[in-house]
């Protein structure tokens, strides 16, 4: 595991005029070298073009069986001491590079993080990354609040028998979700888990991953979920929250659309017993049938899963079992024709998601189904682990920011943020949003 730190940075320059590389002591510590920082594109080291102040609420990370790399892109040194220095970031920031390091040969997969290049910078730190999101009501100060355990077991004694309840405590409590924790604080988009199953094996997977894979960082459910629990704590949701959403589909789950006939069941129970509020589905996109029913029982909203939209790349990450793409472009379809509002969750990675043809393949996506909204998503993984099973890149990375400029540009009423939009949020948050950082 990659040691989690906010230990104090010790730069050796006061006011140095370029970025210098960070180096950490295996206790943590860390200082910056005399050597320029790099970043990395995929596999290639790179010059960063725009360091902003490190954003608060970001954790600095150690990587094990890693050595640090800086200096200059055509005289890259490796560093024989020290382990490299990156960030994760908060809600609300995409990372434009990863961090330049070289690994170990044999050494273990590194935990399940969105790895972000950090540097020293006029005597603070900096990470590589640009904002694209700033929905107040999904500020990491908001989660883990003191008075969230004690919601927690109000909750449990007001629905004592519910087994979702019982699931959400673990995630709110123990692995610190954001949207299970909502469902305790009675507000804004809550989480309805419901499914075990799943019919992806995606590389990246948080909640289940195969014998030689990392870490997971939680557990996936045990079971399906209950008619029964899922109604009672929506409608208790719907009823009380304000704005509110209820939300299919969480990262304790498998996909949701596998139990695509439970979700119609407990969406036509849902309504009709309120009418109040939005619900959604989090979904792989791989059963458009069950999206169609869904539709028709009263769904409002669906955020897809997308880590490419060109088929061989998609395969690679997802490994699909009895579905393709064509089968998540069909969904997405579906619920723009059925006037949802239709989110992507992309998972974003840089050398992978903004290379020329990934880019090209991604918009006519987006313009062919009538998407609105793309939810930018730093994918956590070790970085090898997923290059290494990819195809080989057929074109030139142009870069995240490259990426997001294209997106506004030839997409001009598409919303680009980093977490869902409940009525009355939609209208808060601009088509082109602002790149600027926020310092800690």
């Amino acid at each position: 595991m990659p040691t989690i730190t906010h230990r104090r940075h010790q730069p050796r320059e006061r006011a140095a005029r370029q970025p210098r590389l960070l180096v950490a002591s295996p206790s943590g510590d860390f200082r910056a070298t005399a050597l320029p920082a790099l970043g990395r594109s995929g596999r290639h080291l790179c010059r960063v073009e725009q360091w902003i102040p490190l954003p608060r609420g970001a954790q600095l990370l150690t990587m094990p069986d890693c050595r640090p790399v800086g200096g200059r892109t055509a005289a890259p040194v490796t560093l024989d001491e020290g382990l490299p220095v990156a960030a994760a970031l908060p809600h609300g920031y995409t990372r434009t590079y990863l961090p330049a390091y070289a690994k170990a040969e044999g050494a273990s997969l590194l935990p399940l993080f969105g790895y972000t290049a950090v540097a020293a910078l006029d005597g603070e730190l900096a990470a590589a990354a640009v904002r694209t999101d700033q929905a107040p009501e999904w500020r990491p100060e908001r989660f883990g609040t003191l008075g969230l355990p004690e919601r927690i077991a109000a909750l449990r004694r007001e629905l004592p028998f519910n087994a979702v309840v019982a699931q959400l405590s673990r995630c709110a409590g123990e692995y610190g979700c954001y949207t299970a924790q909502n469902t305790f604080y009675g507000r804004w988009e809550a989480a309805l888990p419901t499914s075990n199953a799943c019919n992806a094996r995606c590389i990246g997977c948080i909640s289940e991953q195969e014998p030689d894979g990392p870490p997971t960082p939680q557990a996936r459910i045990q079971a399906n979920a209950r008619q029964r629990d899922l109604v009672a704590l929506a409608v208790r949701h719907l009823e009380q929250a304000e704005p509110a959403m209820v939300s299919y589909g969480q990262g304790c789950e498998g996909e949701p659309l596998l139990n695509w006939k439970l979700l119609v069941a407990t969406t036509e129970a849902i309504r009709q017993r309120t009418s109040r509020g939005w619900i959604n589905v989090n979904t792989n996109g791989s059963k458009p049938e069950g999206m169609a029913a869904l539709i028709a029982a009263g769904l409002d909203a669906c955020r897809v899963s997308v880590f490419s939209a060109r088929q061989a790349t998609f395969a690679a990450y997802y490994r699909p079992r009895n579905y393709t793409f064509a089968d998540v472009e069909r969904t997405l379809a579906l619920a723009s024709e059925a006037g949802l509002f239709t989110s992507i969750n992309l998972l974003t990675f840089p050398g992978v998601t903004d290379q020329a043809r990934e880019i090209d393949a991604l918009v006519g996506l987006l313009r062919r189904t009538g998407t609105r909204m793309v939810q930018m998503r730093n994918l956590t993984i070790d970085p090898e682990q997923l290059l290494d099973a990819l195809p080989p890149p057929d074109s030139a990375a142009l870069g995240v920011a490259t990426l997001l400029a294209r997106l506004r540009e030839e997409l001009p009423g598409l919303l680009i943020g980093n977490s869902s939009r409940l009525p009355g949020q939609v209208e808060r948050l601009t088509p082109s949003p602002s790149s600027t950082g926020e310092g800690s």
